[in-house]
């Protein structure tokens, strides 16, 4: 069993691809097959990289392209709380690395977006391998916008190049950054438990009364967001007053 401070107490080592599918899914692949201690794999490019909800994820050079793959001695239903921890972790690095007017306007969208006012800067893809009655093994991917901010269908995209007075840190400058704030919020969750996460987390989340749109089975419907629930759903207010507790899929922002 490792310990929290044997597992965040020091800089984890990064493995470095050149060009690679996509760093979770290497990360994956080496969860298999490596000891369950914590590293990194970053890649400069990645040519399948990949979202949430199988999305695509597009990876031009310059920005940062990593996961985080460590033991985790939780279970399988705690671990999507790593998400909240994770997206602070950016939220830390990011007022470190970038102005600080623009990292006022640094929000979390639930589950796994970091945004700049409603534009989006980062995304997080939490997964989990366990091979046999090893340790859990939990794959944190981040794909980071730093130089450039692909476009996308659903929504605007910004980059830190956007929001900086100086130079654009590199990718492994980034990372290095990422590393000590992803395991202080680590260190954090697993010492303290999700309660200092959450209301962290809904220090930095989308306004009360923000109306929201979500899913319930296929049907598309919109509500006003209320809270973080203590097992990280997120509580809407529906039409009718009712508070409903989205668990999976998709969360939009309206307006």
């Amino acid at each position: 069993m490792t310990s929290v401070d044997q597992l965040v107490g020091a800089p984890w080592p990064v493995l470095e691809y050149d060009t690679i599918d996509s760093t979770n899914a290497e990360a994956l692949r080496k969860a298999d097959t490596q000891p369950a201690a914590p590293y990194w794999v970053r890649a400069e490019a990645q040519t399948s990289g990949r979202g949430r909800l199988g999305r695509a994820w597009s990876s031009p050079p310059g920005n940062l392209f990593a996961s985080a793959v460590f033991p985790y001695e939780g279970n399988l239903a705690t671990a999507p709380l790593i998400c909240f921890a994770a997206g602070l972790a950016v939220v830390d690095a990011l007022q470190e690395i970038a102005t600080a007017d623009a990292t006022s306007m640094v929000r979390l969208k639930w589950p796994n977006d970091v945004l700049v006012e409603d534009a989006k800067i980062c995304g997080i893809l939490i997964e989990t391998s366990r091979n046999g009655n090893s340790p859990l093994i939990v794959v944190a991917g981040f794909g980071l916008n730093l130089a450039s901010a692909p476009a996308l269908d659903d929504r605007k995209s910004v980059c830190v190049a956007d929001l900086m007075k100086t130079n654009t840190p590199s990718p492994r400058e980034a990372l290095s950054v990422l590393d000590r704030m992803f395991r202080r919020r680590l260190g954090q969750l697993l010492n303290d438990g999700f309660a200092p996460i959450r209301h962290d987390w809904l220090q930095r989340t989308i306004p009360v009364g923000r109306v929201v749109s979500y899913k319930i089975g296929a049907e598309i419907h919109e509500g006003e967001f209320v809270d973080l629930a203590d097992d990280g759903a997120l509580a809407v207010r529906d039409a009718a007053g009712h508070i409903q507790y989205v668990r999976t899929g998709d969360v939009g922002l309206v307006g």
